[in-house]
């Protein structure tokens, strides 16, 4: 614990005024001049005037390479949490179990950088509820209090990658014109000198912070790390770093070349003239590469949803939000029924609507249930098996992550056909078709509004990010839902196709087709649920068995 110089109560570190704070005696320090790690007994000095720290210790600090710290591992998952603080740690921020957690002293990797919390819980508290305020149907209990109040800070691992690139260009670039029933081609070599640095470009170094949670409050501003103090660390709580540096150099490096080659394509002297990609990616090859340990605040919330977790993070640099947000059915459904009764009554008083017509909407509706289904159903294959987390991935056995690779298969085309009909109406039917059309097209539209699984927001720098790959789950374990929506669509078909005389087949495909709509859209819910939640974790590496997770 870092104990205050005056009374030997513990001290922490206070976001809003970046000075360490005694909350007993109200004492007040800077954390670079405070030695680190010293408490009352070894050191005594003034609120006023700390004891400056030389020259020659500032050296011995520097040169070593780890840290004294307390880890507290939750007996449930085995998730670990480094603190300077040896107060009772009494919930897990991993898997959100009231528990608690197991102490020891232990040694721990020294990172070379630290960006001190900029924000204090009660900013990132009201960040978080500014946005959860805007998800209407997000459950009550994402919402209350209790849950908010459990927001706890904690320091993650990063990774922090610099590219430098100073080289001669020299580029083939080609103008293309016709000269009647020809094309000329006209090459020319076009030479400059480039100078290019990137720095800052940062990935998360621990294996617990699941990838899309990081990128999304992504980035921080590296320009205000300072050089790692442990006094930083008091009041708050840290990850270990177990991802190596060699997981994340390539994506950066990358990103760094796919961005440079766009600012070489716009330069003066290059920006008229076609120019081979290869070349552009080659030439912006970087010379050197560094790579730093650090670490970033960020301010940390899970919470129980049955056998699941839901996690949100704030940046406590930035105050970025990003939350996994699961949906009410219940205040989904409500919400529909508000929304889709007006467009109901407006279409009874203001249109008739061809039986035909309701029948090809119900296969619309469909079809765009079943390509949200689709695409939640290859996300959540690779979320459940971590494939979309490279830190994660990393810690894992090679014959682990290839036997969970040679799963994945092929994603489904469906294509659909409407043949034109016409019959007579009965308003009855019309109508009530036309009332079980909107309510799921009205939910689907709603779905679709509803920011995707993460949500976040704040502004932020300009983030390079290259292409992701989408990971397509078995057809075998899709058709599971899939099946829904396609018969529905098969079922509109087949009447088009028999081309009845009589109305009542095309009002009775049409609610058919809804029904089973309908119970795709519960699916639909149910997996974008699935999406918003985690699995309870377990850290094998800790103690737990991450297999399972």
């Amino acid at each position: 614990m870092l104990a205050c110089p005056n009374c030997g109560a513990n001290l922490r570190f206070d976001p809003e005024s970046q000075r360490l704070k005694c909350d007993f005696c109200g004492g007040d320090f800077d954390p670079e001049e405070l030695k680190e790690g010293r408490g009352a007994d070894e050191q005594v000095v003034t609120e006023t005037a700390p004891v400056p720290v030389t020259e020659s210790e500032e050296q011995t600090e520097g040169e070593e390479e780890s840290f004294s710290t307390y880890v507290f591992t939750c007996p449930q998952c085995g998730g670990e949490l480094l603190s300077y603080d040896d107060t009772l740690a009494t919930f897990c921020s991993f898997c959100g179990a009231s528990t608690v957690l197991e102490s020891r002293m232990s040694n721990e990797k020294r990172p070379k950088f630290i960006i001190p919390f900029r924000l204090t819980r009660e900013e990132s508290e009201a960040a978080y509820k500014k946005m959860v305020s805007r998800a209407l149907f997000a459950p009550a209990k994402m919402k209350a209090e209790a849950t908010v109040e459990h927001f706890r800070g904690i320091y993650m691992p990063y990774w922090i990658y610099g590219f430098d690139c100073n080289k001669h260009l020299n580029i083939t670039g080609t103008k293309t014109h016709r000269s009647g029933d020809y094309l000329i081609t006209k090459y020319y070599d076009l030479t400059s000198d480039m100078l290019a640095e990137y720095e800052g470009i940062s990935y998360d170094a621990s294996s617990s912070f699941a990838d899309s949670l990081s990128e999304a409050i992504a980035p921080f501003d590296s320009k205000e790390a300072v050089p790692f103090q442990s006094n930083y660390l008091s009041g708050f709580y840290a990850d270990s770093s177990d991802v190596s540096e060699e997981i994340y150099r390539k994506q950066a490096e990358d990103m760094v070349r796919s961005d440079l080659a766009g600012e070489i394509r716009k330069a003066p002297g290059y920006h008229r003239y076609s120019i081979d990609s290869s070349q552009v990616l080659t030439a912006a090859l970087p010379d050197r590469t560094t790579s730093e340990r650090g670490m970033f605040p960020v301010w940390f919330l899970s919470t129980r949803m049955g056998d699941r977790v839901s996690y949100a993070v704030v940046n406590g640099q930035t105050g970025k939000v990003a939350a996994d947000l699961p949906v009410s059915f219940t205040k989904y459904l409500i919400g529909s029924i508000l929304l889709a009764l007006p467009l109901f009554f407006l279409f009874q008083t203001e249109y008739t609507i061809r039986p035909t017509t309701i029948l090809t909407m119900s296969m619309g509706v469909a079809l765009i249930s079943m390509l949200i289904s689709n695409s939640q159903l290859n996300r959540i294959f690779a979320r459940e098996h971590r494939l979309d987390d490279k830190g994660y991935n990393s810690t894992r056995s090679p014959e682990e992550v290839m036997k969970m690779r040679e799963e994945l298969k092929g994603l489904v085309k469906v294509k659909s056909a409407v043949e034109k009909s016409s019959t007579g109406v009965t308003l009855y039917l019309v109508f009530t078709c036309i009332f079980l059309f909107l309510l799921p097209a009205i939910g689907i539209l709603m779905l679709i509004s509803w920011t995707s699984v993460l949500k976040d927001e704040g502004k932020s720098k300009k983030v390079i990010k290259p292409g992701k790959t989408v990971i397509k789950a078995p057809m075998k374990e899709k058709m599971k839902s899939l099946w829904k929506p396609l018969a529905a669509i098969g079922a509109a078909v087949l009447i088009f196709i028999a081309n009845p005389v009589s109305d009542m087949y095309y009002y009775a495909g049409a609610l058919v087709s809804m029904a089973l709509v309908g119970w795709s859209f519960w699916d639909v819910v149910q997996e974008h649920n699935l999406l918003s939640t985690r699995p309870l974790p377990q850290f094998g590496r800790r103690g737990g068995d991450e297999n399972e997770h």
